[in-house]
């Protein structure tokens, strides 16, 4: 057995062990947690999203603790104004994109808005289950793999993770699978960039605030309410069918543009390091 065999099978064991605590943790922190607020939907949910965050963060300091590779250690961010912003910039790019691409095809109706109660906690859901979401895919796990193989196989193992660990991504198709990878590659290479989480975490929040909960164009895979019943029509690969925006054809081709943005942006750091060192 060659070392480059033993590393990947003890990073495979390692990932997956990994996963399947924070599932045990997820089993036992959820079915107390689901039985807290029977009575308000939303503040259950916001709960339930906690516990779950909690689990990851005690699953990930225990591996790092006992593990003792604290190098790799989740990091928000070390420019959070700047971070922040690219994040925001490439989530407006990324919805308005899809959405204008839409439009301009007839695929896209814009539908009734409707009061949220307590909408706040609703977001505020999102905002943790956002959060855990780029926690794993952005944090540990890909830090894990990008010390010991590379930013590349970073980046192609967190896209991977996320289309299996995502029921409707695999049940979709290819196309939803194309652009499940291609999405966490946009949000991966934000990663690279900035060091941090903080810029993919704004991207995928605007992404899943714009598509969930105001246009509901994106699997309701939470239950969540949605201020809109929008809808969209066409043929399959545009509209998405039942996935609609994580579906569509559309939603792939403003990926890939704002990707090729992303590997200019990442030259032309690499450039300018360059020139200071020399």
């Amino acid at each position: 057995m060659t070392d480059f065999t033993k590393k990947l099978g003890k990073t495979l064991l390692q990932i997956a062990v990994y996963l399947v605590l924070w599932a045990l943790l997820l089993w036992v922190f959820r079915l107390p947690a689901l039985q807290t607020f029977v009575n308000n939907a939303a503040l259950n949910a916001v709960w339930v999203q906690l516990l779950s965050f909690a689990g990851l963060a005690l699953i990930t300091w225990l591996f790092i603790r006992f593990m003792k590779e604290k190098e790799l250690s989740p990091i928000i961010s070390k420019l959070p104004a700047q971070d922040a912003l690219l994040g925001l910039i490439v989530g407006v790019l990324l919805a308005g994109g899809t959405l204008g691409l839409y439009i301009m095809t007839d695929s896209f109706s814009f539908g009734r808005w409707y009061d949220i109660d307590q909408f706040y906690l609703w977001v505020l859901a999102i905002i943790i289950n956002v959060a855990a979401q780029e926690y794993v895919f952005r944090g540990y796990l890909f830090s894990l793999v990008q010390s010991r193989f590379g930013k590349f196989a970073a980046v192609g193992g967190s896209a991977i993770l996320f289309a299996l660990l995502t029921p409707y991504v695999l049940s979709g198709g290819t196309i939803s699978i194309l652009i499940a990878f291609a999405f966490n590659c946009l949000l991966s290479m934000l990663r690279l960039h900035t060091g941090g989480m903080l810029a993919p975490f704004v991207t995928h929040l605007i992404w899943q605030l714009s598509g969930g909960l105001l246009l509901s164009v994106l699997p309701n895979v939470s239950g969540y309410p949605s201020f809109t019943d929008d809808s969209v029509s066409g043929s399959g690969i545009l509209s998405g069918g039942s996935l609609r925006f994580a579906g569509s054809a559309l939603t792939f081709i403003v990926t890939l543009f704002l990707i090729d943005l992303a590997f200019i942006l990442i030259s032309d750091a690499k450039d300018k390091a360059k020139k200071k060192s020399s």
